[in-house]
């Protein structure tokens, strides 16, 4: 067993943070940053990761501390939908309003977002699909498709993304996983 980020960074072993493993570490001496994959047990709010990077930056004087959550692809749920859009306004995605009162399913490997409000045009224009993809890619390792549907009807295949007709009353986005 590899030691822990409360081990490594001497901080107090209470949280699932503090407690979780770090599996690869790289430490950038010139520009004073720090990066670390962690496995954590369970996923954990990206606002506990930033919170805990800006403790760390500040008790080690360092620029950037950027812990790197790793989950199985299993570990994945509709809970974690919040942090996917949270991810995806800091990455420029104009997420304010978009999944306002959405509901979220997710089961046998598929996460449905039906948007309340629409926006599903402008949403793929701004490559909302790609960037989630990424987001959710880089801690559960997992490939997934973005489809948005409405009648079981392929229009344009681009790439692994396929894009489907929507109903006129009712918006809705599936994201595909394919867990390895």
């Amino acid at each position: 067993m590899g030691k822990t980020v409360a081990e490594v960074f001497d901080i107090e072993k209470n949280s699932v943070l503090a407690a979780a493993e770090i599996s690869a570490m790289r430490i950038d001496m010139e520009n004073r940053c720090v990066e670390a994959k962690i496995n954590p047990g369970k996923t954990v709010h990206k606002k506990e990761i930033y919170a805990l990077q800006s403790e760390l930056c500040e008790k080690l004087g360092i620029k950037n501390v950027r812990l790197i959550p790793v989950y199985s692809a299993s570990m994945f749920s509709a809970d974690y939908f919040s942090d996917i859009v949270h991810e995806a306004a800091r990455n420029g995605v104009p997420t304010n309003g978009f999944f306002t009162d959405c509901t979220v399913h997710f089961s046998e490997g598929r996460l449905n977002i039906e948007l309340a409000h629409g926006g599903l045009d402008i949403l793929l224009k701004e490559h909302c699909d790609k960037i989630m993809q990424k987001i959710i890619r880089e801690p559960f390792l997992d490939y997934m498709l973005f489809i948005a549907s409405a009648n079981d009807k392929f229009i344009k295949p681009i790439k692994r993304i396929f894009l489907h007709d929507m109903p006129k009353y009712r918006f809705s986005t599936y994201l595909y996983h394919w867990f390895w």
